[in-house]
Parts: structure tokens; sequence; C-alpha cells
């Protein structure tokens, strides 16, 4: 077993090494950047870390297929709607707020029970949104009842209740 010393630069990446320890002590500023070197050196052993690399096979050149390049779909915007009243509340990308306050909630601005801020969302790389409820007296998703602060996420069909008496579904938005 061999032991080495060595110091990465954190800006540059240039590694330092040497056999003896008291040398790389010396060593506090890269050569080629001009930034500090770690005070305590990575001790290592050079024989041992050729062992662990993963040998990459070789093949000829003409069995390398090329990369096919596909385009991933993003998930559909998503929105809350009261069913039997034609209340929609849109849920724009990436996330925001939920409640008698937010920009994008004018339809629900006059339901008193329902907070001036009664949850936050995020979208997810999944599909479906991440609810966070931020009322006095929490939001039921799918009939889980979350407290303030507590989390869930949600996907196409859920129901998400606010304000103790309005169920709205949420689904992907309609183009229009």
């Amino acid at each position: 077993m061999t032991t080495m010393y060595r110091k990465a630069c954190p800006n540059c990446g240039r590694v330092v090494t040497s056999a003896s320890r008291a040398e790389i002590m010396v060593e506090e500023v890269c050569q080629d950047c001009g930034a500090s070197l770690p005070v305590v050196p990575e001790e290592y052993d050079p024989e041992l870390e050729a062992m662990q690399q993963p040998v990459e096979p070789q093949f000829p050149a003409a069995s390398v297929v090329p990369e096919i390049q596909t385009e991933t779909a993003e998930p559909a915007e998503l929105e809350l709607v009261l069913p039997d009243t034609g209340i929609v509340v849109g849920l724009p990308r990436p996330g925001g707020m939920v409640g008698r306050v937010p920009v994008n909630c004018n339809s629900i601005k006059t339901f008193a029970t329902i907070s001036r801020i009664q949850f936050a969302y995020v979208y997810l790389d999944g599909g479906g949104i991440k609810i966070t409820d931020k009322s006095q007296f929490g939001t039921v998703v799918n009939g889980a009842l979350l407290m303030p602060g507590e989390s869930c996420a949600a996907t196409t069909p859920s129901t998400v209740e606010m304000g103790g008496a309005y169920a709205f579904m949420l689904r992907e938005r309609e183009q229009e």
C-alpha cells in the first residue's frame, strides 16, 4: 500500500499531490488561480483508486448507436373546479398560493370561510402538485386533513376542500 497526500483547489479543481505529508502541508495556495487550498490534505492510495476505477468497454466505431433525442412533454397545468358552479381557480406554474387574496383566485374572493392564504402549491416533476396548508383550520385533500404547515402530494383527479364547505376538484386545465 502506497500512501499519498493530495489537496484539490476548490476554485479551479487543480490537484496537488505528494508522498510526504510535510511537503503537502506547505502547499497553501493554488499555483493556477491563487485560491486557498484546504488546510488538511486528503490521504489516499493511488493503487487502490486505480483498481476501483470503472473500466469502460471499448467498442468498434461501427457498433456505436447514435443517441435518440426525445422530448418529454411537461405535465399539463392544473386547475381547481367547484362542481356545478362554473367557478375555476387556475394554478399557474411553477407554484403559488390559493385563497381569497391571490390574484389567480378572483372567483373565490367572496367565500368568507376560505382563508386569505388557504394553501401554497408547487408543481412536482412527475405530475401533480405538492399542497402545503397555510390556513388557520386546515385544508382537506382526498379526505385527509392537513393541519397548518403540513404537506401532501395531489394528482388528478383529487378533491381539495377549503373553508369547511367547498369541495373543489383538481383537474388538468382545459385548453382554450
